[in-house]
């Protein structure tokens, strides 16, 4: 009987195990992988908004979006009456008056260049509109280019028409303002450049920068500085700036214009009040070595 009731109950636990579910396998027996990655939505949910807010309008920004490849906006235009920065004058009116107004003369020079003491003269005839000018200058026993220049007087003062460089008489550099064409040429060269308005050669500014202070000396106070556009003896016209030092003890006004590059001449010119303004000294130096000056020879009256 005992051994019976041991039989019965053995196959009872036999059937019970038989019944029971078995154990899941590990994920990674699954066939999944054992780590998974997704992207999550991070956003907030927005609350539902109460009765009181709900009718409320939303605020709009009436403020354009730049995006971030735009540039910042540039600020507008000055107004066109602004006034020009003062140390900057373009030139006054009444240029032309103060060209006619001088006589035809001349004014005679000592030359120092490369340590010898030579001569110059500048001279000049307006008449009708139309102004010739010419500086000669002579070292002993050699006679340097003289430089020539012609050309028309309107309100704007000189207008070039021609400036040359001339030996024993004849052309052998020139420059030509072709002002029905807009145009600068060059004898012996191709180039060809737009002709500014008021454009000077280098020498009708001998001219016309003190056609400039005469018109309205009353303008200019040190450390200001007058404007004007030279045509280059090859390249395209350059903005040369005429800077106001001062008066001297002598009477004399002097300007100055600085080098424009490694291998550019700065200027110092000294203008005669008493003598319309023209140049009764002229210097032309690169760095400390002097090129050449020219000093008037006779004095002051």
């Amino acid at each position: 009987m005992r051994a019976w009731l041991l039989a019965l109950g053995a196959a009872a636990l036999l059937h019970l195990w038989l019944l029971a579910p078995s154990p899941r396998p590990p994920l990674a027996l699954a066939g999944l992988p054992a780590m998974q990655t997704r992207q999550l939505n991070v956003e907030a949910k927005r609350p539902e908004p109460d009765a009181q807010t709900a009718t409320a309008p939303l605020p709009i920004s009436r403020a354009p979006l730049i995006p971030k490849s735009t540039p910042a906006a540039t600020p507008p235009p000055a107004a066109a009456s602004a006034a020009p920065p003062p140390e900057l004058l373009n030139a006054p009116p009444l240029l032309a008056s103060a060209v006619q107004s001088l006589p035809e003369g001349s004014l005679d020079y000592t030359l120092e260049q490369a340590g010898q003491l030579g001569t110059a003269r500048l001279s000049w005839q307006i008449s009708e509109g139309r102004y010739q000018l010419r500086l000669e200058r002579e070292l002993p026993g050699r006679r340097l280019p003289d430089w020539r220049s012609e050309g028309l007087v309107r309100a704007e003062g000189l207008l070039p028409e021609r400036f040359a460089m001339q030996r024993q008489g004849q052309d052998r550099q020139a420059i030509n303002f072709r002002r029905d064409e807009g145009l600068i040429s060059y004898s012996g060269h191709r180039a060809l450049h737009p002709l500014p308005e008021g454009v000077q050669d280098r020498l009708s500014w001998w001219l016309q920068l003190p056609a400039m202070v005469a018109a309205a000396p009353e303008r200019l106070q040190p450390g200001q500085q007058l404007v004007l556009n030279v045509a280059a003896l090859r390249g395209p016209p350059l903005l040369w700036l005429f800077r106001f030092e001062g008066s001297q003890a002598d009477g004399l006004w002097h300007f100055s214009r600085e080098a424009m590059g490694p291998f550019d001449a700065r200027l110092d010119v000294w203008l005669d009040p008493a003598r319309h303004f023209l140049p009764t000294r002229v210097r032309q130096s690169v760095g400390d070595e002097e090129r050449w000056e020219l000093q008037l020879q006779t004095p002051a009256p």
